[in-house]
């Protein structure tokens, strides 16, 4: 039995697979199963997938009848995984050599079900990566599991724990999978080990979803995956907190929808219609929203200070006059 199973969804990735599977091949922990799951790609993602399997014999491939979407593609990495435990890597995405490692490592100390690092934007051009947020979700998850509901590829899972728990992707949704699939970890797991110098870089491409022009199919998708969690939270009878804080998060995003300029007058509609209807069956619509505009600003606040604390780290390291004068 392998410890780690590495699930890696692929549909016409063949510019960056290659990236991705030699990040995978190339970790510093050796004894991994790797699952491609090719969902019916029509590039040259299925050559670049045998070759690789032809000289890593711990790549195993699957393929879908079809194009499935990627939450149907990781839940067939699911039911065939043999590891230990369960991690997740998009096919234009790529990970740190240490990574599991690090990750496994803090598992075992601290005996969490869940171990997750950290998430830095990537850019394959210049090789440069950075955390996109200046307040980064692993410290808001050190305040409380609860904000652990998106980000899920950063991390790893205990095998058994998902299956305990029902824990998989809602495949009738295109759009909008994953938040599902972290936010129900978030409430089952006892605790979440945070390793911040485990990175995993997320490379935006020009044909991904969070690139494309806002659409409809995006907007319901979202919309009724909001249901689908809302669902979750009254089912597993969340914590108030917990609740809250969830809450928040995707009354967030549709208010973001809302804001949009590049979106179109009809989707905006949408959009509104979508936060009303969130908003009236919220549990505790006036303590949620209370919470969320003064979570809001204390946010702003960090944001604001670490800002400043950029700025003058970086003004301390630029050559002052006096210096240049000798």
């Amino acid at each position: 039995m392998p410890e780690v199973s590495v699930i890696i969804p692929v549909f016409n990735a063949a510019g960056q697979l290659a990236r991705c599977l030699n990040s995978v091949c190339g970790q510093t922990m050796a004894d991994l199963e790797i699952l491609c799951v090719d969902d019916g790609s029509t590039d040259d993602s299925p050559e670049i997938l045998a070759r690789y399997a032809g000289r890593d014999r711990r790549i195993r491939l699957l393929r879908t009848d079809k194009n499935r979407g990627a939450a149907a593609a990781r839940n067939l990495g699911l039911d065939a995984a043999a590891g230990t435990w369960i991690g997740f890597v998009d096919s234009d995405d790529c990970i740190d050599a240490a990574f599991y490692e690090k990750l496994l490592g803090s598992a075992a100390e601290t005996g969490a079900e869940v171990a997750k690092g950290s998430l830095r934007r990537f850019d394959p051009r210049s090789g440069r990566s950075w955390t996109e947020e200046l307040v980064n979700q692993n410290e808001k998850i050190r305040r409380h599991k609860a904000h652990f509901y998106c980000y899920f590829t950063s991390a790893l899972f205990q095998s058994d724990f998902l299956r305990k728990h029902d824990i998989r992707f809602p495949e009738e949704l295109r759009y909008f999978e994953d938040p599902f699939f972290a936010v129900k970890a978030a409430l089952h797991c006892g605790r979440i080990a945070l390793v911040d110098d485990a990175r995993y870089l997320y490379t935006l491409r020009p044909g991904s979803a969070t690139r494309t022009a806002p659409n409809r199919a995006q907007l319901e998708a979202q919309i009724q995956g909001s249901h689908r969690i809302l669902d979750l939270l009254d089912t597993e009878r969340a914590d108030d907190e917990h609740y809250r804080i969830v809450f928040g998060f995707l009354l967030d995003l549709l208010l973001r929808w809302c804001w949009r300029t590049d979106a179109s007058d009809e989707l905006t509609r949408g959009a509104a219609k979508g936060l009303d209807d969130l908003l009236s069956r919220c549990r505790d619509q006036k303590d949620c929203l209370e919470i969320y505009f003064l979570d809001k600003k204390v946010e702003h606040r960090r944001w604001i200070a670490a800002a400043l604390r950029e700025k003058i780290k970086k003004d301390e390291t630029h050559p002052r006059l006096s210096d240049l004068r000798g």
